[in-house]
């Protein structure tokens, strides 16, 4: 069963790479239209919502950003627990080598960023932009690639993937949510515990469930915590054990519903909001600019460095080994794939530059060069690679 999901999870995100490209196109082209002020002012227009003394004002991007997105994080969170606990990390022996490579990768990114932004700063805050990478995009490279890339390179970097994103959302939870109401916190923390409990005593009900988890996402909004943060919580909630009626485990067949929703509409509809990328006046030294170029080294640099060579002394140390199959020359150019940015870069360049829109143009930019290296470059690398293999074979 984990290996019938896994299949279809990197079928799913490599389709959903066709309709993220056209979301991106669509984006930029109208941000780079003569109706780029309609383009901006439709994404920013203002909602208001009152009942009785509460009152709620929003636009699209907030209800891109704060409310589809905790859709985005419930599915990562599903995705993460049904790994741990059944699936492609069940074990020490089988979690230590993503694991380890995710932390180098995460780590080296971010130390280019700071080091490169040492002296601005007004950009040290966007040090976590280039340490996730996208699934989707680095699953359609390896597809591309056809069937010479072994399953076992697949695997690996479809995991590291995922515990990106995992880090990413700790990340945006203990450094992107500003000052606490504790009051609302401490609701959060009530509906928590009760989800805690409704799974601990197997009772497996998906209304109950998500009705209280749409509470603990309102509480954790009213309490300034990232509110995607909420999806995550919610996940780790969902039992994986069958219902009693013997109608299957709510956390697959949650996971299996959401999945394509938030394949081809949600990520579509996230990158279309916050990918506009203005080239309007775009000249060299906005490459230039250091959080730009942090991003850009961070992403393609640092995350090739930090994720080979942890991998390495994983190995030479015995805390992890390479999958079968695989050579140093697969590791390399998986580590060079790691460097594809997306959906989660961005989301913490909104939360690290809020309303600054001239940052916020940088740090897409910075996001879509590097992705467009890593993917040429880890393509170019994984080709020859697999070429060599083959003939080899001959």
């Amino acid at each position: 069963m984990a290996i019938n999901l896994l299949k279809e999870f990197v079928k799913l995100e490599s389709k959903s790479s066709v309709l993220l490209l056209l979301a991106v196109f669509m984006a930029v082209a109208l941000a780079n239209s003569p109706w780029s002020w309609v383009y901006a002012a439709w994404i920013e227009h203002p909602f208001a919502f009152s009942l009785s003394h509460f009152q709620a004002h929003f636009s699209l991007a907030s209800i891109v950003n704060d409310g589809l997105m905790t859709v985005f994080f419930l599915l990562i969170s599903l995705e993460v627990k049904r790994g741990f606990l059944i699936g492609e990390l069940n074990s020490r022996k089988k979690a230590a080598l993503p694991f380890i490579a995710s932390f180098g990768g995460i780590l080296a990114a971010a130390l280019v960023y700071l080091l490169i932004n040492r002296d601005s700063p007004e950009s040290v805050q966007g040090w976590a932009i280039p340490t996730a990478t996208d699934i989707a995009f680095s699953s359609a490279i390896l597809l591309l690639l056809g069937k010479a890339v072994p399953r076992s390179l697949r695997l690996l970097l479809t995991t590291l993937a995922i515990i990106d994103d995992l880090g990413a959302i700790l990340i945006i939870a203990i450094f992107y949510s500003a000052h606490f109401q504790i009051f609302y916190l401490l609701l959060a923390i009530c509906c928590f515990l009760i989800l805690l409990f409704l799974n601990r005593s197997g009772i497996a009900r998906l209304p109950l469930q998500l009705g209280l988890g749409f509470l603990l996402w309102f509480f954790i909004l009213q309490s300034h915590i990232s509110p995607p943060t909420a999806g995550v919580l919610i996940g780790f909630t969902v039992p994986l054990a069958a219902s009693p009626d013997g109608s299957g485990s709510p956390l697959q067949k949650l996971e299996l519903a959401l999945h394509p929703w938030v394949s081809y509409l949600i990520l579509p509809i996230f990158v279309f909001v916050n990918g506009g990328l203005s080239l309007a006046h775009t000249t060299l030294s906005m490459f230039l600019n250091p959080l730009t170029l942090g991003i850009i080294l961070g992403l393609f640099i640092g995350k090739q460095i930090g994720v080979f060579t942890s991998c390495w002394l994983a190995a030479r140390s015995k805390l992890a080994r390479l999958p079968d199959g695989l050579t140093w020359a697969h590791l390399y150019g998986m580590s060079v794939l790691t460097g594809i940015g997306f959906t989660m870069n961005l989301f913490i360049g909104v939360l690290a530059f809020p309303e600054d829109l001239a940052r916020l143009n940088l740090v897409k930019l910075g996001v879509f060069s590097a992705s467009f290296l890593s993917a040429s470059c880890g393509y170019f690398i994984l080709r020859r690679v697999t070429r060599r293999k083959i003939s080899s074979r001959r």
